[in-house]
């Protein structure tokens, strides 16, 4: 007898994050004019797809224990609709990746656009720290810890969002030592702000202590969580848009660079293969150092994360070539088959985790939110884009990945790869990123010392 029970097939995280990729894969082929999303389709799917499941997930734990599934719509509404680790580890494989196939170059971008990629990456962070907080103040409603949040997601930044978090506990820890200090009128601002009540002349208590620490590292996750999609699909959307709407050649471009790097490059004298030992020595090296933290002044525990690790681990031992008997200069065919399939899978988690929330803000008081990350994301990129292009006339395949860079968007380096359909966009991320991570952090900082 053969038993199948579809409600755990439906909630099975493998099975959903297969799914989303095939189906987004699907959609992704589908042509809009002269224009196919490609491998971006399968996070336009997840956002519809995570928003299902969470919500097939709440009728089942309706019903109780006794439905056969309500163990599995348990852990998804708990853990969330795709783990979080499937996309670290294609994360690692992405970057490791993209970074072996671009070291032979590098050498020639940071000497012929170093000092651009340190600009871009400081000016586009600085520019997502403005327009995240100003709708807030223009509106009279500004939100520290929120437009912290916003920041953080619309430049997709988790080491931002760890920033985030624990400034916004240092600044509510400083406003609650103030409130003795601060006018009747202040005080009962700061109590509605946190959902409070204002009794004239009481002190606060620990409870509304504690429920003030707890409303602001809930406003900068909320802020995070709504923004965090809105930043992939804006990066997503730019690198597509971008050479259209400013008549970008893309193959003229693609000749360009080929020429200037074949004049700089000496090229690989051989035929290279895939080294299987090598890839995953870089993995390591690249998560070991990811972990590592420094404290630079006020920029405390700053580290450069899995991905810029594992991103500058590669590009630098792909340069050198080999260590001993292990290869680093690999097949690019090979890498560019994990490149593809990371991507998928990357964006397929990313829909799949935040669907739910971003399709309810929608529909609800998140709007707000939504709306102030689509502002911060969108402007960033563009005035990244009109510096880069116009000012410091880098090639827009360089470019592309620089924005992505600037952005701290690795998922939108995928999307740039695949638009292009070429991995150098990874030399510009590669240049751009560590800098755009540590002006991240000072911006964060930063942001929490504006008057409110």
């Amino acid at each position: 007898m053969i038993v199948f029970d579809y409600r755990l097939w439906m909630l099975n995280p493998f099975v959903i994050l297969l799914v989303t990729a095939l189906l987004g894969l699907l959609v992704g082929n589908i042509k809009f004019g002269k224009m196919r999303i490609g491998s971006s389709g399968t996070l336009f799917v997840g956002l519809g797809v995570g928003w299902l499941i969470y919500r097939y997930s709440l009728w089942i734990t309706a019903q109780g224990p006794q439905n056969p599934a309500y163990k599995s719509a348990q852990e998804i509404l708990e853990m969330g609709v795709s783990s979080l680790d499937i996309f670290n580890i294609f994360l690692v494989i992405l970057v490791a990746s993209i970074g072996l196939q671009n070291g032979e170059s590098i050498q020639y971008i940071l000497k012929h656009y170093g000092v651009r990629f340190l600009f871009l990456g400081f000016f586009i962070t600085f520019c997502g720290a403005v327009f995240s907080v100003l709708p807030g103040f223009l509106l009279g409603q500004a939100n520290l810890n929120q437009g912290a949040g916003i920041y953080s997601g619309a430049l997709t930044s988790s080491p931002g969002l760890a920033s985030a978090i624990e400034k916004s506990i240092e600044y509510s820890q400083e406003r609650i030592a103030r409130y003795p200090q601060m006018s009747p009128e202040e005080q009962q601002h700061f109590l509605e702000q946190n959902d409070l009540t204002y009794t004239p002349g009481a002190p606060l208590t620990q409870e509304q202590q504690d429920q003030i620490i707890s409303r602001a590292e809930s406003d900068v996750g909320t802020g995070y969580a709504i923004s965090y999609p809105i930043g992939v699909i804006a990066v997503i959307l730019g690198v597509n848009l971008l050479p259209k709407l400013f008549g970008i050649d893309l193959e003229a471009e693609k000749r360009l660079l080929d020429l200037e790097i074949h004049q700089a490059v000496d090229p690989m004298d051989a035929p290279y293969k895939f080294d299987l030992t090598g890839f995953f020595l870089v993995c390591a090296i690249g998560y070991t150092v990811g972990m590592i933290n420094f404290n630079l002044g006020p920029v405390r525990n700053l580290n450069l994360g899995s991905t810029g690790a594992t991103l500058l681990a590669s590009l630098y031992l792909s340069h050198r070539g080999k260590l001993g008997p292990i290869n680093f200069r690999m097949d690019p065919k090979t890498l560019g088959s994990f490149t593809q399939v990371s991507v998928v899978m990357m964006l397929s988690v990313v829909g799949l985790r935040y669907g739910y929330q971003f399709v309810e803000s929608i529909a609800n008081q998140g709007i707000g939110i939504l709306l102030s990350a689509a502002v911060a994301a969108f402007l960033a990129i563009l005035v990244g884009f009109l510096v880069g292009r116009y000012w410091f006339k880098i090639n827009w395949v360089i470019l592309s990945g620089a924005i992505c860079g600037g952005m701290t968007s690795t998922p939108g380096l995928g999307a740039s790869i695949d638009a292009i359909g070429r991995d150098e966009p990874g030399m510009g991320y590669g240049a751009t990123y560590p800098f755009a991570l540590i002006g991240m952090i000072v911006f964060t900082i930063l942001l929490f010392k504006l008057p409110v």
